[in-house]
């Protein structure tokens, strides 16, 4: 990019003095004073007790308080810094790390600052500023929440190697922030500090002001100051207000500030690892000249393109408010642009506006390049500076006068000439012969057409089987679904430009059984062909009675290495069934994957996967997801007695609920992680998925479905093959206070014990001496 086109569009600009943000400081911690290679020590008397070692330098008390004395809960000094005037910075001894405050708990301000200066290990969900909450969300935002497992507040790192500010407010509404692809990260080696240090550091700033929320960027050392990532209006809200949080956790309380770590789920996770220089909170609305090593005093705002398809350009409009500068005017202003990822670093000015002027904010256009990622700042220079530029030829690195003022830079995306998915088509479990309804959004310089496509396998770019379904609308609507509607669709997108793109593929499953294995001398699937294998091929399986003679043999497995591999056939909604009878019992543990398979799709470390196993003498049913956060619940009936046993788990991937059952009655639930959980690509049954922890026992009559079915159901089931047991139904069972003897039903034998304390007396004076 060597010359730009550019028009005035507004001049000049308003000196009013210095235009300060009237906020104050709540806290301050800088970590100072540290002797470098030395723990932070808590001296309040154990792991957990809270203790003012980490002062809050802005004379508040608002002190800060590491969590144990080094380990793995710790954090110890480091001589590097952000800055020659730091004296120290912290760093986590361990995996567990967490620094907290208790003093701010009710503090509830409508703008806000919170700032830190880190460098950070590379990694999704690094909490760098939390505040402990569990259930403060209950209001819906648009498309986002609500989420009761999220805390009240996160700056933290996602999962897109971007940084997010995220925050609920007094009235239950989730607002946040979310960038990509912006952050420096280094890869932790033990022992291996120098290389951290090849790593900048990075000053965050997340602001927000009761009507809109700001993320600003300051990559330490790189020249260019502080640069807006993102922002977001706060709406649809009665009280913007930060939240002080909900709930109460056995070792932390609603509205702690916390440093290192977030919760989520009412659990510490999401560590931030790595180095901490400064973290600051602020009572109020900071400009970006009032940041922690900031000095701009220029707000640019959101551009405005309208694509010039005559030239082939973006007529783009870039706008900020004017520059204030206390003690001197600016006598002008420059517009620099650059494009970001270019093998070009130059940052070329594009305009320039000469004061005084009326207006409080100034603007100019000029014509970019279509699909082009941009970064931009506005540069102020005082009467009588030396310097000035040429629109069009002149770059930044031209710039000499020490007494010029820099907006922050604000990056954009041109428009893209190619259509841009915004929405991808989500898919579902429905009844057969219903209707089911998936739709795709995009953008595009002119109108965008759309044509759908049904695959058999899970890709847009195989297409020997996949079938057209759909076109010239973005909804794809289809009426009277039979099984063989099933399957994965996609959209592809296409305008003038003749660049096609295509959406991901979204499942479209009818509810129903997918896979049976009644082990009746084979390892066949009746249902849809997902026939099973043996893990070890030189295995000679043998085969038992079952319970019941209708379901002839069931597979007798006698430990390592026996078991069946079957290709992975569920993975969001689903219903896993089976019959077991065993006398070995497993070791017990806290996930289903530290017992014994059933039927498993558990993979190493933090995975979306899930399985069933019996852990100890006990049925469990897990869901994991990435990022850690795994969710097991087990059963309480002892079924390691040598009998047959209904073992049901159910989970449905929208709202996490996850249930299991022992011979048709419920005995535990829980919320577990959502999606889909296709990470394993096959299930093994008689192992973990992983191919230890070997099951010894009978197993049979294996059933699968991709829908949860209710408990009712599942009373059903086992009625119907055991004929004469009884199952209380958990949902409907009667209040206790008139269950008297727990029956699950109230009739004559709960009166006779109600009948029976007749005439018991507890008042004083009268029957109590």
């Amino acid at each position: 990019m060597k010359k730009f086109a550019m028009a005035v569009v507004a001049l000049g600009f308003v000196y009013a003095g210095a235009m300060a943000s009237a906020a104050t400081t709540k806290a301050h911690w800088k970590f100072d004073g540290g002797i470098s290679g030395e723990n932070v020590i808590n001296t309040g008397g154990g792991d957990g007790v809270y203790s003012a070692d980490i002062l809050d330098v802005s004379g508040n008390d608002n002190h800060l308080s590491v969590w144990a004395t080094g380990g793995g809960a710790g954090y110890a000094y480091r001589s590097d810094t952000a800055s020659p005037s730091s004296t120290s910075s912290v760093k986590n001894t361990g995996g567990d790390p967490g620094m907290w405050c208790n003093t701010m708990n009710t503090w509830s301000p409508t703008a806000f600052t919170i700032e830190a200066v880190v460098r950070l290990e590379n990694g999704n969900w690094r909490t760098i500023v939390g505040r402990d909450s569990l259930g403060a969300n209950t209001q819906p935002n648009g498309d986002v929440g609500p989420n009761g497992n999220t805390s009240a507040l996160y700056l933290q790192v996602n999962d897109r190697n971007g940084y997010s500010f995220k925050f609920c407010d007094a009235s239950g509404v989730w607002h946040q922030i979310n960038t990509e692809n912006v952050r420096q990260g280094y890869n932790f080696v033990s022992g291996n500090e120098s290389g951290d240090r090849l790593v900048p550091w990075t000053a965050l700033a997340a602001v927000s002001d009761g009507s809109k929320m700001y993320l600003y960027m300051n990559i330490l050392g790189s020249g260019n100051g502080y640069e807006l990532i993102g922002q977001a209006d706060i709406q649809n809200t009665t009280n913007p207000a930060l939240s002080t949080g909900a709930g109460d956790g056995g070792d932390w309380d609603a509205g702690t500030f916390t440093v290192g770590r977030g919760l989520f789920e009412g659990q510490h996770r999401d560590r931030g690892y790595g180095y901490f220089d400064e973290v600051r909170i602020s009572d109020g609305a900071l400009t970006a000249g009032e940041f922690l090593y900031g000095s701009s005093v220029q707000q640019p705002q959101p551009v405005v393109q309208v694509a010039d398809l005559i030239n082939q350009d973006v007529d783009v409009t870039l706008s900020w408010d004017n520059a204030v500068v206390t003690g001197t005017a600016l006598a002008e202003q420059y517009v620099f642009v650059g494009e970001v990822n270019t093998s070009d670093p130059n940052i070329y000015c594009v305009g320039k506006l000469n004061a005084p002027g009326s207006s409080v904010t100034a603007s100019i256009q000029t014509d970019l390049k279509f699909d082009t990622r941009y970064k931009w700042a506005v540069v102020g220079l005082r009467t009588g500076s030396n310097d000035s530029f040429e629109p069009g030829e002149s770059t930044l690195a031209e710039l000499t006068d020490p007494n010029a003022v820099c907006s922050p830079f604000s990056s954009f995306q041109s428009l893209y000439s190619v259509p841009v998915i915004t929405a991808q088509p989500v898919g579902g479990v429905v009844v057969a012969g219903s209707t089911f309804s998936m739709s795709i959004a995009a953008t595009s310089i002119t109108t965008p057409s759309f044509i759908w496509f049904r695959s058999l396998d899970q890709s847009n770019s195989t297409f020997d089987d996949d079938v057209q379904v759909g076109s010239n609308s973005d909804k794809l609507e289809l009426t009277g679904i039979a099984a063989q509607d099933q399957g994965y669709y996609y959209c592809v997108v296409n305008n003038t430009s003749n660049n096609k793109v295509y959406s991901a593929v979204a499942l479209l499953e009818v509810e129903g059984l997918i896979a049976h294995y009644s082990f009746s001398d084979n390892l066949n699937d009746s249902v849809t062909g997902y026939n099973g294998e043996p893990v070890n091929e030189s295995t000679v399986f043998s085969y038992v009675d079952s319970y019941n003679a209708a379901f002839g043999k069931a597979l007798n497995l006698n430990g390592a290495p026996e078991a069946v591999e079957v290709g992975r056939s569920i993975q969001n909604s689903m219903t896993i069934e089976m019959w077991i009878k065993t006398s070995v019992a497993a070791s017990d543990g806290g996930g289903w994957y530290n017992g014994f398979g059933l039927v498993d799709a558990e993979l190493p470390g933090d995975q979306h996967d899930f399985g069933t196993a019996l852990v100890g003498n006990v049925f469990a049913f897990g869901v994991g997801r990435t990022g850690g956060g795994a969710t097991t619940i087990k059963g309480t009936t002892n079924i390691v007695d040598g009998n047959w046993h209904y073992l049901v788990a159910t989970r449905n991937h929208i709202t996490g609920d996850i249930a299991l059952y022992v011979d048709g009655e419920r005995e535990a639930t829980a919320v577990a992680p959502t999606g889909t959980k296709d990470a394993p690509s096959r299930i093994v049954i008689g192992s973990l998925q992983t191919n230890e922890k070997f099951f010894v026992g009978a197993i049979d009559e294996i059933k699968l479905s991709n829908y949860a079915i209710t408990e009712l159901q599942v009373a059903e089931n086992y009625y119907n093959v055991t004929g004469s047991d009884t199952i209380c139904v958990q949902s409907s069972k009667p209040l206790a206070k008139y269950d008297i003897n727990d029956d699950c039903e109230v009739n004559v034998l709960d009166l006779a014990i109600l009948a029976s304390r007749w005439l018991e007396c507890g008042l004083y004076p009268g029957c109590v001496n």
